[in-house]
């Protein structure tokens, strides 16, 4: 008889703590979904911003012959830093 008590018991007890812990799996998993969610929409968003046109004549001013020398501590290397500053403060 008490050995079916604790072989109840013990049952009950595995039966709970599954359920426990399958809600707090859950709970996670739709935070997870989201974030992630919300960091697309972020994405999506600065996406929408970026023009092929724009990203072309960033690339061309910076592989263009004035910023030649991009080497550590070169003049290229100073004015593309200064550029830099510019078009991400855009």
């Amino acid at each position: 008889m008490l050995h079916q008590f604790y072989t109840s018991l013990i049952i009950g007890l595995l039966l709970l703590s599954s359920t426990a812990f399958a809600q707090t799996s859950a709970a996670q998993n739709n935070a997870e979904e989201k974030l992630a969610l919300e960091q697309d929409q972020d994405a999506m968003h600065y996406a929408q911003g970026i023009e092929v046109e724009t990203l072309k004549q960033h690339l061309d001013l910076l592989a263009g012959p004035e910023y030649a020398g991009r080497g550590n501590g070169q003049e290229g290397q100073k004015k593309q830093d200064d550029i830099w500053l510019i078009i991400f403060a855009n």
